[in-house]
């Protein structure tokens, strides 16, 4: 019986992690237009641009989150981890894509 309480916990653990990444997306993807529209003054052509870029690096860092919530399996650290990436997302684009994106305007 004990083995099948350990196995329901891994469960939920796998569950919550999944379900933090793909919010944390969700929420980004969601606030990031209207602070392309308003703070960073993107046309609606130059934030198709950045969304297409963001799916295909999201594409590419897909594999390396897989291989790092493998390594963590089901741990707190996992959630800490997605945690502190969800935290240091609007510090990201408030003073490391906001630079970058007006040394290189297109």
């Amino acid at each position: 019986m004990s083995n099948m309480v350990k196995e329901s916990r891994h469960f939920w653990g796998f569950a919550l992690s999944e379900f933090s990444y793909f919010f944390v997306w969700a929420i980004t993807y969601g606030f990031l237009t209207l602070w392309l529209e308003k703070v960073a003054n993107v046309t609606g052509a130059q934030a198709g641009v950045i969304f297409s870029l963001m799916a295909g690096m999201s594409l590419v860092f897909q594999p390396i989150f897989g291989v790092v919530s493998d390594k963590l399996v089901f741990r707190k650290n996992l959630l800490l981890t997605i945690s502190i990436a969800a935290i240091l997302t609007g510090p990201y684009f408030q003073w490391l894509f906001m630079p970058l994106f007006n040394i290189s305007q297109f």
